[in-house]
């Protein structure tokens, strides 16, 4: 995961240089700004992963994550659609509900949305967003979102569309999870590892519960840590990070997202060399053949 805040020129030589290791996935917030940020540099995600694709050939690119709170899903769908055009295939959409009262939601002008609100537009917009990139033709007046006559062409270069990373931590999204996602994103939460440890096992417990209800096999949705906000900071050394993603193998995860390391962050002010000794551990780079189906991305 890389923070947008470094000009084009250090971005794409840095996205250059994590393809060129091996890296499976690049990716970014997708914010109008976040946290202490604020007023400093922030490019936004869609314009920015959109460019990189074109500057790229392998790395996938996603973002971690996008929200309706400042997104309607009729523009959104289109701009998704032309991105993955443009990276020939290599866009994932981590996507959320948005967080309470956050930046997005307040930089509008408007009231946070009550829980029930928030979760109702979260599953709106998902089950929106899913009509509008696989039907050739979407029709639709919802409680939140409408859309009349809408064509996507020429649609998704993956089909049926470009997969949905969902992240999900409460039971009501974590069913929209169930139904709508081609991975589950997480953070486990807590404030120690013996909390995340029990948190991630009874959220997916939730998933495989709700994928019974609709007859859906969970092994179908890939499982992805995110693990930036974690009471450790697991770059800190290598060991460190294969101690840490040995657990997260050994829970079923399929990707790991680290933070690039920030000397100008105290969360992941960890050092840069780690993301190479990554690389180098995991047999990344991309002519050492098709690495193993588990193992840390970023």
């Amino acid at each position: 995961m890389q923070l947008p805040t470094d000009d084009w020129p250090t971005w794409i030589a840095r996205a250059r240089r994590l393809e060129s290791l091996g890296f499976h996935h690049l990716w970014m917030p997708d914010h109008l700004s976040w946290r202490e940020y604020a007023g400093r540099p922030w490019l936004s995600a869609l314009p920015l992963l959109t460019a990189t694709a074109a500057a790229t050939s392998r790395i996938r690119l996603g973002t971690m994550v996008a929200s309706p709170s400042f997104r309607h899903p009729v523009p959104f769908a289109h701009e998704l659609m032309t991105l993955d055009q443009i990276s020939a295939g290599r866009f994932i959409l981590g996507i959320g509900a948005g967080a309470m009262g956050g930046w997005d939601e307040s930089a509008l002008g408007r009231p946070a949305w009550p829980a029930a609100e928030r979760v109702g537009r979260f599953g709106e917009f998902l089950s929106t967003l899913d009509t509008l990139l696989t039907q050739p033709e979407t029709t639709f007046s919802g409680t939140y979102y409408s859309a009349s006559q809408v064509r996507i062409v020429p649609g998704c270069v993956q089909k049926p569309r470009i997969p949905f990373a969902i992240a999900a931590t409460g039971r009501k999204a974590l069913a929209l999870a169930a139904r709508h996602a081609d991975a589950w994103v997480t953070t486990g939460g807590g404030k120690d590892f013996a909390q995340w440890r029990l948190n991630i096992a009874s959220q997916w417990r939730i998933i495989e519960d709700e994928c019974g209800k609709i007859n859906r096999d969970p092994s179908t949705i890939d499982k992805i840590f995110t693990a930036g906000f974690i009471p450790e900071h697991v770059t800190a050394s290598l060991t460190a990070f294969t101690d840490f993603t040995g657990e997260l193998t050994e829970a079923g995860f399929t990707d790991t997202i680290f933070h690039y390391p920030r000397p100008d962050d105290d969360r992941w002010n960890d050092p840069v060399e780690v993301v190479d000794q990554i690389a180098a551990h995991f047999h990344l780079a991309p002519d050492s053949g098709e690495p193993p189906s588990r193992h840390p991305r970023m």
